[in-house]
């Protein structure tokens, strides 16, 4: 249980520097700035992330909850989708006009974290026990 743990927090870690360091390269490479941090973002879906994950598999663990796991997780979704609208806010709406490297840069590590976190929780929804 707890090695599961471990490897799922250090997915997210190494997953967050190694992308945020190959995508500040890239940024960096092509001279273009940000109207938001990146660092935030990353942070911020790699906290989420990690904390979602971890819920799950806490709650995969009492039987009561174990038939609601994919309610709870579309319940996390839902919340970490308006917390990320609220602290991104600036930057998203105030802004005249992103350019298409600035949506990308903030949409990128919202899926690539998404998309791994639904591996973890698919994984732990579907494990028999």
């Amino acid at each position: 249980m707890i090695k599961k743990g471990l490897a799922m927090l250090l997915t997210f870690a190494v997953l967050c520097f190694v992308l945020q360091n190959i995508h500040i390269l890239i940024l960096e490479k092509h001279a273009i700035a940000l109207p938001f941090s990146l660092k935030k973002n990353y942070l911020f879906n790699t906290g989420f992330s990690i904390l979602v994950c971890l819920n799950i598999f806490l709650l995969s663990t009492v039987n009561k909850f174990k038939e609601q796991l994919g309610l709870v997780y579309l319940i996390a979704l839902f919340i970490k989708i308006i917390l990320f609208f609220a602290i991104f806010y600036k930057s998203i709406v105030k802004v005249d006009e992103m350019e298409m490297a600035s949506k990308i840069s903030m949409l990128l590590p919202l899926l690539i974290f998404l998309l791994t976190e639904v591996i973890f929780i698919a994984k732990q929804i579907n494990q028999k026990s």
